[in-house]
């Protein structure tokens, strides 16, 4: 299944993939959308009133000459400097959960069997080199991935691949085990490396 929407130079665009998409996921597009864009043009406003800001207290603090004066409009600075990363902080924080709730809610949509087997491709496509792997998921799920093993494995054709259900997995976690150790799959974890994507994407904006 196609992604509906991914980030492409801060901003976010509907993916090319997908040629239809539901009601729900182009709201989540169209919020999470507007928050990144208020984001970028709120911090452009910031960080130019901060370089105004610092320009006219160095001029200022050249003309009195007095030490007192400088020190005064360093302190104005700063203050100025740590309202805009404060501020901005809690824009990215607010557009980063809200684009985080959005990409959980398109996937929370998928069928069960799209969701799993995505997972395992994409836990797969990151340990490419190994020769053989074990995948653990759910025991809901095992009959999905031994499914579309046919599918996964002409992806990967260099590997023999065996599926196993674990009862300690809920539905959605995967684990891979190869001779060199085990690689942690879980759509949870995948979310957290999501978010802390998002988080450096809208550092970058900001």
């Amino acid at each position: 299944m196609a992604k509906p929407f991914r980030i492409v130079h801060n901003s976010l665009n509907l993916s090319s993939d997908v040629k239809i998409l539901r009601a729900a996921e182009y709201a989540s597009f169209l919020e999470a959308e507007e928050v990144l864009q208020a984001v970028k043009v709120r911090a452009d406003e910031i960080l130019k009133s901060s370089e105004e800001a610092f320009e006219l207290a160095r001029q200022q603090g050249y003309e009195d000459g007095l030490e007192q004066g400088k020190l005064e409009h360093s302190e104005k600075i700063m203050d100025t400097l740590f309202e805009s990363v404060a501020f901005v902080e809690r824009l990215e924080h607010a557009s980063v959960e809200l684009v985080s709730k959005a990409v959980e809610k398109v996937i929370a949509d998928m069928p069960n069997e799209e969701r799993i087997v995505s997972i395992v491709k994409k836990g797969l496509g990151t340990i490419q080199n190994e020769s053989a792997v074990t995948i653990k998921v759910c025991l809901t799920e095992v009959t999905y991935v031994e499914n579309a093993l046919s599918s996964i494995a002409s992806t990967f054709p260099s590997m023999t691949m065996e599926v196993h259900g674990d009862k300690r997995l809920r539905e959605g976690d995967c684990l891979l085990e190869t001779v060199m150790g085990v690689v942690d799959c879980k759509l949870s974890t995948q979310l957290k490396a999501i978010n802390k994507a998002l988080t450096r994407r809208v550092g970058k904006a900001s």
